[in-house]
């Protein structure tokens, strides 16, 4: 029981771009897909979500500082980010 507990916490703790594409290769084969189909699901989904939120780090590591320097710059009042 204590192996089965350890799974799951380093699961957890290794966060969303690991679980969710094990979650999706279970699904996957829950629903009668083939292993190397559920798998190659799973894998092509982790990808896309590792690089979508590497995009939207990315943008609001950069971005947020150079809106800072424009409204200091310019005087302007930015109340919302769009």
């Amino acid at each position: 029981m204590n192996i089965v507990m350890n799974v799951f916490n380093w699961l957890i703790a290794a966060g969303p771009t690991v679980l969710l594409p094990v979650i999706i290769t279970i699904i996957g084969m829950i629903f009668g897909l083939r292993i190397d189909k559920a798998f190659k699901s799973g894998l092509t989904l982790g990808i896309g979500f590792a690089g979508i939120k590497l995009i939207l780090d990315f943008m609001t590591t950069n971005v947020g500082p150079a809106a800072k320097a424009m409204v200091e710059r310019t005087g302007a009042h930015l109340t919302a980010l769009d």
